[in-house]
């Protein structure tokens, strides 16, 4: 279905039938990355999204509709627009930035939180303008190279080096799915509501109350890293690792990913 916020078109997906799960791409998703889940649970809707600038969602040229308060709040008016009151999310990379920015700023309307191979943000000033500065150069490279060379550079990116133990059709299926975004989208999130752009949560995150199960693959060190603080500084926070997965975990190892969710929503159905 189509809706709208502030005069922007998006574009929502749902797949399966069952308790609802709003699940949130990353930079160059887009919706269709989530129906594996439904494949292999049957007894959940997943509510899957187009984040601005990606998808069939529109990118629109103003900035500040891709700020990362706005997107949270746009999450708000969908569920809304759903009749759902509470809900649980998953978020991966920059959805699970996403994700911790709408629970932060609407708790009321999560119940329980899943994050992916994600970050709160950056603490260092220091380092918040170094990714800015990469951001922009990545930004150039869009310019530059469009939407196919931009895609044969990003899937080469060091971050993304265990996905080459993926089956060709996966791959093929992954760069497809790339191919589709507005070149303009794409420079636009990453000015907009990248890391380096993002508010930094780390400290905000103490405050989350809900259950929050933290998901790195073994591969990804630096998320893994990442993954461990957060979980120190968030009460109910529980962190798995899964073994021999890299960034993209519920892409390399989807049997593994969806196990350690609904392992997570039963034991915390009582909350």
């Amino acid at each position: 279905m189509d809706f709208f916020y502030k005069n922007v078109k998006y574009h929502v997906e749902t797949f399966g039938h069952g308790e609802p799960i709003m699940a949130l791409h990353g930079f160059t998703g887009n919706s269709s990355g989530w129906q594996f889940y439904s494949e292999i649970i049957s007894d959940r809707t997943i509510i899957a999204p187009d984040i601005i600038g990606h998808g069939q969602s529109e990118s629109p040229d103003d900035i500040s509709h891709y700020q990362i308060e706005e997107q949270a709040a746009m999450l708000a008016h969908l569920i809304n627009l759903m009749k759902i009151s509470k809900v649980d999310v998953i978020g991966y990379s920059m959805g699970g930035r996403l994700a911790i920015t709408f629970a932060l700023l609407f708790p009321e309307k999560v119940h329980r939180l899943i994050l992916e191979s994600t970050t709160p943000g950056i603490e260092s000033i220091e380092d918040r303008e170094i990714r800015i500065k990469n951001d922009k150069k990545i930004c150039q490279l869009i310019k530059d190279k469009e939407i196919e060379g931009f895609v044969n550079y990003w899937e080469n990116i060091p971050l993304f080096a265990s996905q080459k133990k993926l089956t060709a059709h996966k791959r093929e299926l992954v760069r497809t799915q790339r191919l589709r975004n507005s070149p303009q989208g794409l420079i636009n999130s990453l000015i907009g509501m990248g890391t380096g752009a993002q508010p930094n949560w780390w400290t905000a995150i103490a405050e989350l109350q809900m259950p929050v199960l933290i998901l790195t693959g073994s591969i990804d060190q630096k998320f893994c890293t990442i993954g461990e603080e957060m979980s120190m500084r968030i009460q109910r926070a529980t962190h798995q690792t899964i073994e021999k997965s890299g960034h993209t975990v519920h892409l390399e190892k989807p049997l593994q990913y969806v196990d350690e969710i609904e392992k997570f929503l039963l034991e915390t159905s009582t909350y």
